[in-house]
């Protein structure tokens, strides 16, 4: 099937709040954590990104 995501909108501020958090207590950077549509649709084995609205 298609793998379904929400894509919602966000203070990219908050970022600058959680890179401390990702260095000191996680095992991966915080701009690895983050997943590309293409990694998506590799994970899905193809499967196209159906996108829904936040409501």
């Amino acid at each position: 099937g298609n793998v379904h995501v929400v894509q919602p909108e966000f203070d990219r501020g908050i970022e600058k709040r959680l890179r401390p958090y990702f260095e000191r207590y996680q095992t991966i950077q915080l701009d690895n954590f983050k997943i590309s549509a293409d990694q998506l649709r590799e994970c899905g084995h193809g499967a196209q990104a159906m996108v829904h609205s936040c409501k």
